[in-house]
């Protein structure tokens, strides 16, 4: 009976990923996000502020046939001193056209155009460094807002309810699959975290916790952050890193680094943020797609392993000196761990600068013995696929304590 009890207590906290939503709750977030794609404004006229309380930043490319509901979600606000920062990485398509005619209606609305292509990291660190705002919040193109009171509620949370000021104010977020009406709330919140201030080294030590690095370690958009904190992120990850052309897995790095720099935190039971679970992100893409031994699309998919290299190899840099970072590190380096995505790896032009990534685990004075050896598994079946220069990766791979040399257990 006890063995019952423990197997049906796991299977529920397994399964119970995503809570149900309260109806009521459900059909007001529904109303709300209904009421941006169908594009009708709150107000018919907007005030521009020199002293915004909260600046939005949207990164924005070819984004023609999906920008307008997520700045409705920004518009609709019940908060009006507001700016809604668009940072346009040199479009090609009509969305510069529809930015300036969203701009002659609303003054709010700053246009950040870049000469050329840059990378939603860039993006997202300059639209921030250059807002006015005194808080930021980050939203996606094909997400937004799901509550008209979140950047209010958020921003009076922060500024007045504490004897002072709270750098982060998280909110919670509801999910809805592709294709799928039903709304669920992703929380990874404990109930007793709600309403108090969580500083330096809990913020830290909360975010190495698994769950919260497992699943959910690319989420900036359920925050309102302030922006001093923006300006310390900023230098932390350096210019030398964000300067680059980084579109993928950006947000891995900054959430990282928020978490890492912030003095204070303040979560709140208050849904503000609607997350599309199952949109079409990079490694979801058909550039990983292969035609006998060649990539579909080799070009693209070198740059996504470039950017996933180049990200972890700072994020390495950055977790140096924290023993507490192992499991942190492990995930990620087994981010793009399944068997589809690692056939592209070892096809591509950047398969040893991932082995090497493996070998600066394996060699990290934190690592524990299981560590490096589930690590060896991962490297072994990367080489299993007999593709580029492997042989200098032998020495650091042999293990006499590596028993199973079966495929790495995601």
């Amino acid at each position: 009976m006890r063995s019952l009890i423990i197997f049906l207590l796991i299977f529920y906290i397994v399964n119970s990923e995503y809570i149900p939503i309260d109806k009521p709750k459900e059909e007001s977030i529904k109303k709300y996000i209904e009421k941006n794609k169908k594009e009708s404004l709150a107000a018919k006229k907007f005030k521009k502020s020199e002293s915004p309380k909260v600046s939005v930043v949207i990164s924005l490319y070819n984004a023609e046939k999906k920008i307008l509901p997520a700045i409705r979600s920004v518009q609709n606000q019940n908060l009006q001193e507001i700016e809604i920062v668009c940072v346009n990485d040199r479009s090609n398509d009509t969305t510069l056209s529809i930015l300036k005619d969203l701009q002659s209606k609303d003054p709010r609305i700053n246009i950040i155009i870049n000469k050329y292509n840059r990378g939603t990291l860039y993006n997202k660190i300059y639209g921030a460094l250059e807002s006015k705002g005194e808080y930021v919040a980050f939203i996606d193109v094909e997400e937004g807002f799901a509550n008209p009171d979140i950047l209010k509620i958020a921003y009076e949370t922060a500024t007045k309810k504490y004897n002072e000021k709270i750098e982060i104010i998280n909110y919670q977020t509801c999910v809805s699959k592709t294709g799928d009406e039903k709304l669920q709330l992703n929380s990874l919140i404990n109930s007793n975290d709600f309403n108090k201030i969580l500083k330096q080294p809990e913020i830290i030590e909360n975010y190495y916790k698994e769950k919260n690095h497992f699943d959910y370690s690319d989420f900036i958009f359920d925050k309102i952050y302030s922006k001093q904190l923006i300006k310390r992120i900023s230098n932390f990850i350096g210019p030398n890193i964000w300067n680059q052309n980084i579109v993928s897995f950006e947000d891995i790095l900054i959430n990282y680094s928020i978490m890492k720099t912030a003095k204070t935190i303040v979560n709140i039971q208050d849904i503000g943020y609607w997350h599309l679970l199952d949109k079409q992100n990079n490694i979801e893409n058909k550039e990983w797609e292969i035609n006998g031994d060649r990539l579909k699309n080799p070009e693209k998919t070198n740059k996504i392993i470039d950017n996933f290299i180049i990200v972890t190899e700072k994020l390495f840099e950055l977790t140096e000196k924290e023993p507490k970072s192992v499991d942190f590190r492990e995930y990620h380096l087994k981010k793009l761990g399944e068997e589809k995505y690692m056939k592209a790896i070892a096809r591509s032009i950047h398969y040893d600068k991932y082995l090497r990534l493996c070998e600066k685990f394996i060699m990290w004075d934190y690592a524990g013995k299981e560590d490096r050896r589930r690590v060896k598994k991962f490297a072994k079946n990367l080489l299993s696929f007999e593709v580029g220069s492997n042989k200098i990766f032998g020495y650091i791979l042999d293990d006499e304590d590596d028993e199973d040399d079966g495929l790495y257990d995601l």
